[in-house]
């Protein structure tokens, strides 16, 4: 095999183990979105190269920086064709 791709072929957009597709781009405080209640409201961003998840979660900064990264880990993982459980947090 050459290592060229014939024109026409599909490419799989496949992550190798460890390699990061998904990551954290942004984390801002905010408001609560209509429905939240509480305080420490965060907005995070979720980047690649094709596109962009946008997400709300309340805590401290530590703890959404946290959450947001076992959200890229879990796309990454899926992108890598792993099984992933979501399920939406109970407030």
């Amino acid at each position: 095999m050459t290592g060229r791709l014939k024109k026409g072929a599909a490419v799989c957009a496949e992550v190798p183990e460890g390699m990061k597709y998904f990551t954290v781009a942004a984390i801002e405080k905010t408001t609560a979105p209509d429905g939240g209640a509480g305080a420490n409201w965060y907005r995070y961003v979720i980047d690649s190269d094709r596109s962009s998840v946008t997400g709300f979660t309340a805590g401290s900064l530590k703890e959404v920086k946290a959450h947001a990264e076992r959200v890229a880990d879990g796309l990454n993982a899926r992108q890598r064709g792993a099984v992933v459980g979501w399920r939406a947090k109970k407030g």
